[in-house]
């Protein structure tokens, strides 16, 4: 997330070469990381368990994150 809201600070927009930035390992299912009008969501979760794990930034909130920038699973 870091990198992300630098990049988003020094050009005004984000990166659209997501798919660069991280790396899973098997079982991971997702992340599935979307824009909004004024920031992003993401959300992951792992095939061996029943949690889901989400953040976003910006207005748009994703459950179980309630707080922007903090990531929450449930």
């Amino acid at each position: 997330m870091t990198a992300e809201e630098a990049y988003f600070a020094d050009s005004v927009k984000y990166t659209t070469a997501l798919g660069t930035m991280y790396n899973t390992t098997q079982g991971v299912v997702g992340p599935t990381i979307a824009t909004t009008a004024d920031g992003w969501t993401a959300w992951v979760s792992h095939n061996v368990t029943t949690k889901t794990c989400a953040i976003y930034v910006g207005s748009t909130a994703l459950l179980p994150a309630s707080k922007e920038g903090a990531p929450a699973c449930q």
